[in-house]
């Protein structure tokens, strides 16, 4: 799935000659937690006077190796379209280590596709959301976007002329 993808990033830029470049990477979440006013004073003064919270107890692993099971969480991709100046995200996919995998389209691209996206919503009873099953899927799915999807297509015009 990654690699066929990350080709589709290649066909991309070599059929704009470059001036259009496309990305498929994971996404790094950055969670921040920021306290203000009283809630800063408190968490302040806890901290420098010994107050700061309760014990954490951890796993030690006696084993250097890593966990193979977080190469079956599932990570979030983005795919994403750029030029010197701009950058549009045409999707992410919530991956897994096989299908099926949950996409999410850029809402203007799914409100434009309507029902060429029947048959990919809300598969085998799960949440709402666009769900591919397997590779020949993903090949039709990826196809019908470049397409069907004027959205898409204007993006790509106008991040190829450089606006």
């Amino acid at each position: 799935m990654i690699p066929y993808i990350s080709n589709q990033c290649k066909d991309i830029e070599k059929s704009s000659k470059g001036r259009v470049r496309a990305r498929f990477m994971p996404l790094v979440m950055v969670k921040r937690t920021t306290a203000t006013g009283a809630a800063a004073a408190i968490a302040a003064y806890a901290s420098a006077s010994g107050f700061a919270g309760g014990t954490v107890t951890e796993e030690k692993d006696l084993l250097p190796q890593e966990d193979i099971n977080k190469l079956y969480e599932p990570r979030t991709y983005a795919f994403d379209l750029y030029n010197d100046t701009y950058k549009f995200r045409v999707l992410t996919m919530e991956l897994g280590a096989m299908y099926p995998v949950q996409v999410e389209l850029d809402p203007g691209i799914a409100d434009g596709l309507g029902d060429n996206l029947e048959g990919y919503e809300d598969m085998m009873g799960m949440a709402k959301g666009i769900w591919i099953q397997n590779d020949k899927e993903l090949s039709e799915f990826i196809e019908m976007l470049a397409t069907s999807s004027a959205k898409l297509k204007h993006v790509l015009r106008r991040l190829a002329s450089g606006e």
